[in-house]
């Protein structure tokens, strides 16, 4: 079987904090450790069976991942921007010309 990666969710800071200090204190014993999130998550497994640990705090990543909208916004945007102002694009598109709608006749 190959590697999983799960995902706890905690409410409370001082909860999440808890049990990263117990998974990490696990992670060198290698004793068997039940863990539960406070959204009803609960799974169990040798200590020695996690290879990493990683610790999220949403408040924060979510300006993370905002950033990386914004900047995928500008990128598309510029790149819009010299498309059209590419020669061999303008080209292209002029060929198909623009749509057009003739009435029924």
């Amino acid at each position: 079987m190959g590697a999983t990666t799960w995902s706890l969710l905690f409410k409370d800071k001082e909860k999440a904090d808890e049990v990263y200090k117990n998974l990490d204190i696990v992670t060198v014993s290698g004793d068997p450790v039940q863990v539960e999130d406070q959204f009803g998550q609960r799974f169990t497994f040798k200590g020695a069976s996690i290879d990493g640990i990683m610790y999220d705090d949403m408040s924060v990543s979510q300006l993370a991942y905002i950033e990386r909208a914004l900047h995928q916004a500008r990128t598309q945007a510029k790149a819009q921007t010299r498309a059209n102002t590419d020669p061999e694009m303008r080209g292209a598109n002029a060929m198909h010309g623009p749509a057009v709608l003739r009435p029924f006749q």
